[in-house]
């Protein structure tokens, strides 16, 4: 061996033992007469590209450029294949090798040194094409390259379609924001802040899209994506499209093209949904609204439908959060009635009472038939009718677009009229406002109705008398015809009585109904009273009519009748439907009736008024859900109610009870009222806790502080308790959590000392750091231990592997010490080394005594774990400390074995460690 290849091994050498150490390196080459210079530059070595690889300190790459005389550190070095150095690269020049290896410390330097990163290997390659070649391209080198504004250099349309073909979320969104955001970008804004300068809203959207437009995203981008596409890596598909600068032009046509939005509907991608139907150029195009609109019939978009369409009406007329409107009817168009229609059910669906009247104003619609079908074979009227519910929500949207049709006879895709819908729907405001309508009685006669039903009909009160009087044998045909047409029919769905009644045949009407008084025990009378297809008595007519003369007409016979389902089992609660349709002179006389009937029989009524309705709802319940009902309105009905039965407003126990349906209406005079009337709330502490507990979803302060007040001594340490005040406060939305918080724990309702293990994981889990910080703020220990595992803070955030929260914890200052103490330690030390946290595993085997070679298994210690998740500087953190490593398993391979187990797909990390392998397998040799 020459000297020079004994110099070189023996500086090589050197160099991996003396680590950073410069003053043990200084005095080795100065014995050794040892001259840098001679291994600079050379084919198959140089002594600073060798020490960047190698990991060096910038100290040390500092020493060598100043000892090794590198006048100019830009060069290009053609390495042989049988060259020393670490990476096996044809060309190698110092600042590319520093950023490929991630030394960013040593580029650093190596940029106070002259290095040039403009610089060009071999003629024409760049950075770009050298980090490329090496396979170096990452998260962390874009982040060094856009530090310096060299991304420029990226072949992007590349390193894209690449990066989407391996799903690779994460290398691309940091592409996207460095390029966008870099740093020229940055500083352009600070100084347009700087100088105060004015900019407007399309001023600053040009800034914007300017920028975008440095990342090239090519057709043949989209197409992959799209192929990638599924519900897990939607987030391409937004980033694309959230980063491409292109024309809108361009856009569209990429959306239509590659189907984006029908892609991001069957992925349920709710933000990709929103990001498309928000996009500025969505306005101008009609097609892509027909489209949008027909995906809301389709079954996917069960669950997504309204939200999606609302985010539709949002951006077609630039819909602000405030009352003012701003238009652009032109971009609709004026020619298609069935269009006009769609987008006026899509109003109605989203019950923007304020855009269905701008609509119907101000387009084609003022002057047409909005009887009309859209696309989607829905009417208007019906649409209206399907957004109202028994609780008469949106029913002033059913009536204004009810006052606007010429004819209410019309039916719907299933063969339904307007009536029948509302009565078998249980929405009986709104079947109380059609019956007005003498048109949504009418109906067409069948040739096999029965001859009564025939006799109503044409109005012949003889015909009918002559029925009624005829003998039993005719009643069973009559019967037996009237069922098979009740369930086979959808015509002739009422009683004989009730199609009197609502037909206006006032003579047959009395007729019949004097007739059933007289022979109310005979069996055959009960056809004529009969429930009908809807399940609705005479009676329930009357109510629905507002018409209180044959509504007291008809009291005192139904005073005592058992209201039963029809043969389909279809029933109704008489005074729900007296509470619906709101008619007060109805409302009071079922309320006298009440009270004479108690008075009297010192019995209830078949219609009392505590009586619950198929959903397990008092009457009380049914009027504080009404939705247009005044406060006066229910105070005056609530005080009938509570005058037939005092203790209803006492009845606590469940979600249907008033004082709970008041906490969750947070109206605070109706919960005083109730207080008023006798509901007593101070007595028993579990009902007040389920009170008050319940008001913390919602429950603005002055109602909370109120129900405070009601009870002067409140404890919540039960755990039950805690979880259910921890999780309703989770569920607000207008970040009063804290406040309340802190109410509950500066008046004792909770002992910060008692809060349980349940309460602090869902915060950890949620990421709640305000109402842990209000704890802390409390006094609560950051470093309690609980149960016999010692679980505590950090392990919880551990294991829900919530990094923001370990950080969160780690800032408070939690001891690490405490995860030595848990029945799994070994668990929570490979968390610390997988997230890379050298400071905490330092504090471990430093200040609290961790042994290096824990748990003392060969085959299962810090470093395997190091080497198992690639953490250089942990690898070469645990040697520098001594760890014990066993001469076979460096000599017999295992952890070369290992590494190239794990790493030898990375190929940096992979040769990065076996180096860092090397260099103990020479200190045991």
């Amino acid at each position: 061996m020459d000297n020079y290849q004994s110099r070189k091994k023996e500086i090589i050498k050197l160099l991996n033992e003396c680590g950073d150490n410069i003053k043990i390196f200084n005095e080795h080459i100065n014995n050794h007469d040892i001259e840098l210079k001679e291994f600079k530059k050379n084919e198959d070595f140089d002594i600073l590209i060798y020490s960047i690889e190698q990991g060096q300190t910038p100290e040390m790459v500092e020493y060598i450029i100043r000892n090794g005389e590198y006048n100019n550190v830009n060069y290009t070095i053609i390495a042989k294949k049988d060259s020393d150095f670490i990476y096996k690269k044809k060309f190698k020049v110092p600042l590319f090798e520093a950023i490929a290896c991630e030394n960013f410390k040593a580029a650093d330097l190596l940029l106070s040194y002259g290095a040039n990163i403009n610089y060009l290997c071999n003629s024409n390659q760049n950075i770009g094409d050298y980090l490329n070649i090496s396979k170096c391209i990452n998260k962390r080198t874009m982040i060094y390259l856009n530090k310096n504004s060299c991304l420029k250099y990226l072949n992007t349309e590349k390193m894209l379609f690449k990066w989407i073909s391996n799903s690779n979320y994460i290398e691309l969104k940091t592409l996207f924001e460095c390029i966008v955001n870099n740093n020229s970008y940055i500083l352009n804004f600070l100084n347009l802040y700087k100088n105060r300068t004015c900019l407007t809203y399309y001023q600053l959207q040009r800034l914007i899209i300017d920028q975008k437009k440095k990342i090239k995203i090519t057709d043949i981008v989209y197409k992959k994506a799209v192929e990638m596409t599924n519900r897990s890596n939607l987030g391409i598909i937004k980033l694309l499209f959230y980063y491409d600068g292109n024309s809108n032009e361009i856009l569209y046509d990429r959306l239509i093209k590659n189907n984006l939005l029908h892609h991001a509907m069957i992925n349920r991608g709710e933000e990709i949904i929103w990001r498309i139907l928000y996009c500025e150029f969505l306005n101008s195009k009609s097609k892509i609204f027909e489209e949008t609109l027909n995906y809301k019939n389709l079954y996917f978009l069960e669950d997504l439908g309204r939200q999606a369409i609302k985010c539709f009406i949002d951006q077609l007329f630039k819909h602000p959060k405030r009352n003012n409107f701003n238009l652009n009817i032109s971009i609709i168009s004026q020619e298609d009635l069935q269009y006009l229609i769609l987008i006026l059910n899509m109003a109605i669906n989203i019950n923007n009472f304020k855009l269905i009247k701008f609509l119907i104003e101000n387009t084609k619609l003022k002057s047409a038939n909005i009887n009309t079908p859209d696309r989607n074979n829905d009417y208007p009227i019906f649409v209206a009718l399907e957004n109202t519910t028994r609780n008469n929500d949106n029913i002033n949207i059913f009536k204004y677009i009810l006052s606007l049709i010429p004819q209410i006879n019309i039916k719907n895709c299933y063969g339904n009229s307007l009536l029948s819908v509302a009565l078998l729907d249980y929405k009986y405001k709104a079947a109380s406002i059609l019956l007005k309508y003498k048109e949504s009685i009418e109906l067409d006669m069948q040739e096999n109705y029965s001859p009564l039903i025939k006799a109503i009909y044409r109005n012949e009160l003889s015909t009918v008398k002559s029925i009624l009087s005829s003998n039993n044998s005719n009643w069973n045909v009559i019967r037996s015809q009237n069922k098979k047409i009740c369930i086979n029919n959808n015509n002739n769905r009422f009683s004989p009585i009730t199609l009197a009644y609502l037909l206006d045949r006032k003579d047959i009407f009395l007729y019949l109904y004097n007739h059933l008084k007289s022979n109310d025990k005979k069996e055959n009378n009960k056809y004529i009273l009969d429930v009908d297809f809807y399940g609705y008595y005479i009676i329930y007519y009357a109510i629905l009519k507002e018409d209180l003369e044959t509504f007291n007409l008809l009291l005192d016979y139904y005073a005592f009748k058992e209201f039963k389902p029809n043969y389909l089992e279809r029933t109704h609660s008489m005074i729900e439907i007296i509470i619906s349709v709101g008619n007060k002179d109805i409302f009071f006389a079922v309320d006298q009736k009440n009270i004479e009937m108690n008075d009297k029989n010192k019995s209830k009524p078949a219609f009392y008024m505590e009586k619950t309705n198929m959903y397990d709802e008092t009457p009380l319940i049914s009027l504080l859900k009404l939705d247009e009902s005044s406060l006066e309105d229910k105070s005056f009905k609530m005080s009938s109610i509570i005058d037939n039965d005092p203790e209803i407003i006492n009845r606590v126990e469940s979600e249907s009870s008033p004082i709970y349906r008041a906490i969750e209406m947070n109206s605070l005079p109706i919960i005083k009222y109730l207080i008023s009337r006798g509901l007593s709330i101070s007595g028993e502490s579990n009902i007040f806790s389920y009170l008050f507990i319940n008001s913390l979803k919602s429950s603005d302060m002055e109602v909370i502080r109120f129900l405070a007040s009601c009870k002067p001594r409140i404890d919540f340490n039960l755990e039950t308790h805690q979880s259910k005040i921890f999780r309703m406060l989770s569920l607000r939305n207008d970040n009063k959590e804290g406040e309340i918080l802190e109410f509950i724990l500066d008046n004792d309702m909770l002992n910060i000392k008692n809060i349980i293990s349940f309460v602090i994981r869902g915060l950890i889990k949620n990421n709640n750091e305000k109402l842990l910080n209000i704890l802390f703020s409390k006094g609560f220990d950051v470093n309690r231990v609980y149960d016999d595992d010692n679980d505590n803070l950090l392990t919880y955030s551990i294991d829900y592997d919530n990094e923001n929260m370990v950080n969160f914890l780690t800032k408070k200052g939690i001891n690490y010490g405490l995860l030595l103490n848990t029945s799994d330690p070994m668990k929570y030390i490979e968390y610390i080394i997988s997230h890379n946290k050298i400071s905490s595993l330092k504090y471990l085997i430093e200040q609290c005594h961790l042994d290096t070679n824990f748990p003392n298994n060969q085959r299962n210690n810090l470093l395997i774990l190091a080497i198992k998740h690639k953490k250089l500087n942990i690898i070469q953190y645990l040697i520098d400390c001594g760890i014990a490593i066993n001469d076979d398993d460096i000599t017999g391979e295992y952890l070369y074995g290992l590494n190239k187990f794990y790493n030898y797909q990375y190929r940096f990390y992979f040769e990065k460690i076996n180096k860092l392998l090397d260099k103990v397998k020479r200190r045991i040799e």
